[in-house]
Formats: structure tokens, sequence, C-alpha cells
């Protein structure tokens, strides 16, 4: 992750309508109350932008790593002459087997595990996370504010 923030210092963030609605849709499903709250803070920093396909990304064939979703949110970034930030290298290769080389800065992939943690069997010698200080034990562990989506909400 610190390569990813020192990458993305001081640049312009923009994401297509599509990568935000299903990020919400994933954090409001499986994400945590620091994970929402990281998220908020992040969704300060990002411009939304219409989806808007590249001339590129709109002749791609879809195939079994190559889905309509994943073509939107490349070729916005392709139509926007942008930096895509993405843990996704199956459609990168799946594009660049088509002739279609997109720019990317590839990271690895994280998942959201604080729901995954409160609930998670305690194996011995490990730190249960109701033992942790970044947890509670108390009733509100598992309540937290909303994700709010300023454009939608203004």
């Amino acid at each position: 992750m610190k390569l990813l923030n020192q990458f993305m210092q001081g640049k312009k963030w923009i994401a297509c309508q599509t990568a935000v609605s299903d990020f919400q849709t994933i954090l409001q499903t499986v994400g945590g109350c620091k994970e929402k709250e990281r998220a908020t803070h992040m969704l300060e920093h990002i411009t939304i932008v219409s989806d808007t396909l590249s001339e590129r990304a709109f002749k791609l064939k879809c195939s079994g790593k190559l889905k309509q979703r994943a073509k939107v949110i490349f070729g916005t970034g392709d139509y926007h002459q942008a930096i895509t930030v993405t843990a996704n290298a199956g459609f990168v290769r799946a594009a660049e087997n088509q002739g279609v080389s997109f720019a990317v800065f590839l990271h690895g992939s994280r998942a959201l595990t604080e729901q995954k943690e409160i609930s998670a069997i305690h194996l011995e010698g490990d730190v249960h996370p109701s033992e942790s200080l970044e947890h509670t034990n108390d009733a509100s562990m598992n309540t937290c504010s909303p994700l709010i989506d300023k454009d939608v909400a203004s």
C-alpha cells in the first residue's frame, strides 16, 4: 500500500460512476466501520465522472477475463487519458491479447476484512480481534454510519 500511496500523491483522482457505485455496494455489504471511514475520506478526494468508453475499449470483445463492467471502467480511464489504478491484471492481459494496452498502475488486491475479523475463529497463539487495541467488545462494534455519496445527498 505504501507504493500505491506514493503513486497517488499529488495526482487528481477520478473514478467513473460504475466503479464508485460498485465500490459502495461492496463496502456496504462487507466493509467494517474503519474501512467505511477510510472509504469516505478517499471518496472526498475523487471526482466522479460519467461512464464514457474510449473507442479502443468499446471495440474490445467480452470474454472470460474481459467483462463489460471492466470495459466501462478501463474505457473511461482511457477516454480521460488517465492511468487506471487496478488489481485486475486478468483484464489488462486480456485487453493486451486483443491488441489494446491501457495505461495502468497494477497493485495487489486487498479484501475488506473487518467484518470477517469480528467473527473469526480464534486459533491458538493468535490475537483475537476483540483483544486488539483497534477493536472493542461493546455492541456498537457492528454499527457504523452509512457511507453517503455527497453528490447524491446534496
